[in-house]
């Protein structure tokens, strides 16, 4: 068991959350159009444990896919700096254009002739409409909490356990926690904010 030590040293550092591909961030309740948004700070703690391995571990120990995270992640904090810009699209759009009813071809039917090896989206299908976002830009947190974890934190996502997604597991990111510094410690003394 992977464990996480937690200190009375506090410390703080800029989170950076770059999308690699296309992004579906869902956020509020899941219904029939899920649209994306920001992470949310839970979705934040599973990435922090895909990056530190604790995800894998959890489901072999527990033969479960849900996991929670450790006391000392769930008390790290996250505050939204930026946003990225982009446009949005809805991934079963390609869906609409393949598809023929029971009675025949419709209108929006293609020719199996134009369809082409890649040429159709490379995104995952799902029963509703998932929106994603083509990303310009990163997001940014401020990231507080324990100082040591923090700093396990950054090393991880140099060399994660896993791969890094935020949202659905098609949303590749690369993840930095940059100027990581103590703020408080045990003792009261630390480097002024």
């Amino acid at each position: 068991m992977i464990k996480l030590p937690s200190t009375d040293d506090l410390g703080e550092g800029r989170l950076e959350i770059d999308p690699v591909l296309a992004t579906s961030v869902v956020s509020g309740s899941k219904s029939t159009h899920m649209r994306t948004g920001d992470p949310s700070e839970r979705q934040i703690r599973g990435l922090i444990g895909n990056a530190l391995g604790l995800h894998s571990e959890s489901i072999m120990v527990n033969h479960r896919g849900h996991w929670d995270p450790p006391e000392p992640i769930s008390n790290l904090s996250f505050e939204l700096l930026e946003s990225p810009s982009g446009g949005f699209f809805d991934d079963t759009r390609w869906d609409h254009k393949f598809r023929s009813s029971s009675s025949g071809p419709n209108a929006e039917t293609m020719s199996s002739s134009l369809v082409q090896d890649g040429g159709l989206c490379g995104y995952g299908k799902t029963v509703t409409t998932r929106q994603r976002q083509e990303p310009e830009g990163l997001w940014a947190y401020r990231a507080h909490g324990d100082f040591h974890l923090l700093r396990r934190v950054q090393r991880a996502f140099l060399d994660p356990k896993a791969a890094l997604y935020i949202g659905d597991s098609d949303s590749w990111i690369e993840a930095r926690l940059k100027n990581l510094r103590p703020t408080t410690s045990s003792s009261g003394t630390g480097s002024p904010n």
